[in-house]
């Protein structure tokens, strides 16, 4: 008899993630909470469970009663409850870090902490928390341009404002949601994304990515949570990965553990190289959102065993498939401000569904309607970029949804 699997989460990363578990010969079922009706299209294992994913007591008692053999967390949200805790004390198996450690995430501040302990290269910084808006603008008005404006707590992906001049600080200011904040250096150069599981002193690099954060082409408009990505992020990936495993996984893992948050799970570092130097611009305490959807697919190995290795702090190697992954989301109008909602989602007959991801989506009537920002992501897996991005927008090209809208420079 095949094992049994939790994943918690509704959108295109846990999506991913059930479809990695999918092609497990070790999986026999795949519970998600609370998934959503796209998931059932493509995915024969997946029971889609409805508990509330900050019912901790609940979804332990289901975990128990169904005899799961190992649970993934895919938000930080959902992180932040404890959820890894509550599982741990029940004697249940679950990737992801503990409340505290999650603050690696959820606070920019702990995370810069750690990072001056650990001597790991980021941006400057200064945070404001009560100081009065005459103390801000005097602040500002003696920085170069442009600078970084970033909220402290959670804000899905979408925290982070860049200021080019002294009006557009003012404008981000007004409109910041909490009266926490940093304000950091602005650094210039290629960003990507490096992840990999932790576990002490157990670290299985799982790849890198590159996603692409503003909402319209050439990088112009606000902020998202991510509207596409590619991996491989270079030609010598592996060689990269190393580097950045000496050089800010393992000091930051040691740094967790001396300060008693010690880290476990997945540890996104979001980088940039600013000459031969590597900078980390922030932490996520899981795996990334629109990344996992690309990186997924190019692990060779067996994504159980891959779990249950990093559980066990295994030595374990994880190897890619050669050729490029490269996907493209399709979100709903508006997005990432107030979105047109509700919106019937329709596709030609020819469209390859195993290469779609879905992430907002509901259920009525046999018909799919968006639910939220970001709706789906087409996805290719090809030689080239050139020959992935000719499949994937001829996916997006036979799919329909009022309103709706992509990036049409992914991958260039």
């Amino acid at each position: 008899m095949g094992n049994k699997v939790l994943v918690i989460g509704s959108g295109g990363r846990e999506h991913a993630i059930a479809k990695a578990f999918e092609q497990s010969s070790q999986v026999d079922t795949i519970y998600v909470v609370k998934g959503n009706p796209g998931f059932l299209i493509q995915l024969d294992k997946v029971e889609l469970v409805n508990i509330e994913e900050n019912d901790l007591t609940r979804l332990v008692e289901f975990a128990k009663v169904e005899e799961v053999a190992l649970t993934i967390v895919g938000s930080e949200i959902n992180l932040s409850t404890g959820i890894v805790d509550a599982f741990r004390l029940a004697g249940l198996k679950i990737v992801g870090p503990t409340q505290a450690a999650s603050q690696l995430e959820t606070s920019k501040t702990f995370a810069k902490e750690i990072m001056q302990e650990a001597h790991v290269k980021t941006a400057s910084y200064k945070l404001f928390t009560n100081e009065t808006r005459e103390e801000v603008e005097a602040y500002i008005s003696d920085l170069t341009m442009p600078i970084v404006i970033k909220q402290d707590g959670l804000a899905s992906g979408k925290g982070v404002y860049i200021a080019r001049t002294y009006d557009e600080a003012m404008q981000v200011l007004d409109e910041l949601p909490h009266k926490k904040f940093l304000i950091e250096e602005f650094l210039e150069g290629p960003e990507f994304s490096h992840f990999s599981l932790v576990n002490g002193e157990s670290i299985i690099p799982l790849g890198m990515a590159r996603d692409y954060k503003c909402a319209y082409d050439n990088n112009e408009g606000p902020n998202t949570g991510g509207m596409g990505a590619f991996s491989p992020v270079t030609d010598h990936d592996e060689k990269l990965s190393e580097e950045i495993v000496e050089k800010v996984v393992k000091p930051v893992a040691k740094q967790m553990e001396e300060n008693g948050t010690p880290f476990t799970g997945i540890l996104y570092s979001g980088l940039i190289r600013v000459g031969t130097e590597f900078y980390v611009i922030e932490f996520n305490v899981r795996l990334g959102d629109p990344e996992t959807q690309i990186l997924l697919p190019r692990i060779n190995e067996d994504f159980f065993d891959v779990l249950n290795a990093h559980l066990n702090q295994d030595d374990f190697t994880v190897t890619h498939k050669p050729g490029i992954s490269l996907g493209v989301i399709l979100a709903s109008e508006g997005y990432p401000s107030e979105v047109k909602d509700n919106q019937p989602l329709t596709w030609t007959e020819d469209t390859d569904l195993n290469k779609v991801i879905f992430a907002g989506v509901r259920q009525e009537h046999d018909v799919l309607y968006s639910k939220g920002g970001r709706v789906l992501m087409a996805t290719a897996f090809e030689n080239s970029v050139e020959a992935c991005r000719e499949k994937v927008y001829e996916s997006l090209a036979k799919i329909q949804l009022t309103g709706g809208f992509f990036r049409k420079d992914i991958g260039l």
